[in-house]
Order: C-alpha cells, then sequence, then structure tokens
C-alpha cells in the first residue's frame, strides 16, 4: 500500500457512521457512458466535495457491465465522522451540488442509501447491518467486498435465510477476525464487506464462504485509488476512455470537519492545488470490476 496512505492519521469512526450506498444507471444513460460520468464526474466529486463535509474514508465499486439487472451499478461504503456531519452535509451550496449529482448517473427510483444498524440475528431484505461495535478507520488497512448474486432456481426466502444461518454461525474459533464487517442483501444479491488492519484479510476471515450458497459476481480486495486534491485543477477525471483504466494522482488523505467548515472565522481560508499531472503521479487499476478505496486530501475551505 501506497506510504502517504499509511502515514496518514488514524480516523477510526463507529460504524453507524457509514452510508451504505446501492446505486442503479439512471435509464437514459447507455453503459459505456455511465462508467464516463463515474470516472469524470461522480467518484472525484464524492472526494473533492465531501471531504470538507466530514468524510473520512471511501470505498466505491463499481460492478461489470455484465452482471445481472437486478444487482447493482455501483455500491459504496461512504463513512463520515459521525451521522450528524452526514445531515449537515447539505447545508453549505456545495453539499448540495454534490447531493444533485447523484440523478446525473443513478435511478432515483431504484438507488439505497442507509445507515446499518446492529446485526441481532434477522436479516431484513434491503436493510444493512454492521457485525463489530468497535470504531475502526476503513480509509487504511485491508477492505474487501464480495458480491453474490441469487442462483436463479433458489427462492429469494431461502437466499436471505441461508445468509442469516451464516451470519449465525459466527467467526472461526481461535483465529484472528476481521475488525469490521457490514452486509445488506436484497432479494437477488448479497453484499458483504470486510476490514482488517493490516495489509491483507484476516486469518479468520470466512469471506469466501459466502459462495457456498450464492453466485459469485465479485470478490476483491479494495485497491489504494487517489485523485487531485484540489477541484480547480486541470484534471481528466479517473477515466481512460480506451482502456476504461482508472488514472489518478496521489494526494495527502485526511478530512475537514463541517464545524470548522460552518464557522465564520474559516469562511477565507483556503489550500492549494495538487500542480499538474505527469506519468510520474499518476496510477492505473481495473476499472469496471475493482473495488476502490480513494484516500482523501488535505481539507480546503470556500473562498469568498
Amino acid at each position: 500500500m501506497d506510504d502517504e496512505v499509511l502515514s496518514r492519521d488514524s480516523r477510526p469512526v463507529p460504524p453507524e457512521a457509514v452510508r451504505v450506498w446501492r446505486g442503479f444507471r439512471v435509464s437514459s444513460l447507455k453503459q459505456d457512458d455511465f462508467f464516463k460520468q463515474l470516472g469524470r464526474i461522480f467518484l472525484p466529486s464524492t472526494v473533492l466535495f465531501q471531504t470538507p463535509l466530514g468524510l473520512t474514508a471511501y470505498l466505491p465499486t463499481i460492478l461489470p457491465a455484465d452482471k445481472p439487472p437486478s444487482v447493482p451499478d455501483e455500491i459504496a461504503l461512504v463513512f463520515y465522522e459521525s451521522q450528524l456531519a452526514y445531515r449537515q452535509a447539505t447545508l453549505p451550496p456545495a453539499g448540495r451540488v454534490y447531493a444533485a449529482l447523484h440523478e446525473v448517473v443513478f435511478d432515483r427510483a431504484r438507488w439505497h442509501s442507509d445507515f446499518p444498524t446492529l446485526f441481532r440475528g434477522t436479516v431484513e431484505q434491503d436493510r444493512p447491518y454492521y457485525l463489530r461495535s468497535n470504531p475502526c478507520d476503513w480509509q487504511v488497512g485491508c477492505a474487501t467486498v464480495f458480491v453474490g448474486r441469487r442462483p436463479p432456481r433458489v427462492p429469494a426466502s431461502r437466499f436471505l435465510a441461508s445468509l442469516q444461518k451464516w451470519l449465525l454461525d459466527g467467526p472461526t474459533a481461535g483465529a484472528a477476525q476481521p475488525d469490521g464487517a457490514i452486509v445488506v442483501a436484497a432479494a437477488d444479491y448479497l453484499i458483504y464487506w470486510e476490514h482488517e488492519p493490516g495489509d491483507r484479510p484476516a486469518p479468520g476471515s470466512r469471506i469466501a464462504s459466502l459462495a457456498e450458497f450464492s453466485d459469485r459476481l465479485l470478490h476483491q480486495n479494495a485497491l489504494p485509488l487517489t485523485i487531485p486534491a484540489g477541484l480547480w485543477d486541470v484534471y481528466p477525471g479517473t477515466e481512460d476512455q480506451s482502456r476504461k483504466n482508472l488514472e489518478c494522482a496521489v494526494p495527502a488523505a485526511r478530512s475537514g470537519t463541517v464545524k470548522k467548515l460552518l464557522d465564520p472565522s474559516h469562511a477565507r481560508r483556503t489550500s492549494g492545488g495538487s500542480g499538474p499531472l505527469s506519468k510520474d503521479n499518476l496510477c492505473r487499476t481495473s476499472y469496471e470490476t475493482t473495488a476502490i478505496r480513494m484516500p482523501l486530501p488535505d481539507a480546503w475551505w470556500i473562498s469568498g
């Protein structure tokens, strides 16, 4: 993992401070245009607009184009300093601009975005859960995602019951466990994320066994992906039209706070951009089927 990411100050947040996002492409966008809009606008804007508003970690995953229609096109864990920070994020105009961007690429009637609750033994459709209550920092360490679809001949009720039993079976005895885990399931798919503070999955991880009762669509560790730390930099986005790879520069990874942003004494505080792009400060990774972890830049402040 990149040394700059590892050297970032740790920002552990409680698991109930994450928005669990499942988004479906808006029908007016063709598949290629959807990928283009995500790379050029939506993914960079999430980091650039929301970091000063309390965003602490952002783990989006773009599903492959040949996935079933009932499975989301893009999923994400979007961590904030607190639920209050998330709710206050639309108070400044920048937060409202970012919120409005969702409808450019996603179908509002189909998307889901929720805070998870502690799993207490029952799985309900479209309700996310966290399995461990301790705060942790998903921006560093090893984060892994599994996306599985319901097998065609398995009823939705049995599919959800299988996931519930898997969760109730609990961790492998005597082995080191992930320090964070979040799960959500619908009638036709399940999504499971887990986090380990080290650089590889925990020895006691059971994530691969989810494929025993679901058809695996994606099982992947998140790859560090960074973007220029400024809204005003000349930057084509994280999308390469010819190869559909992600290309991004490496900024510092740090969050701002809503309190500081709304404090009038900080209203004129600014910070410089990240400078021009070059092949030396770009990283590339697979685009369509990659679970992404995007380090966050130093907070900057709106001038006016």
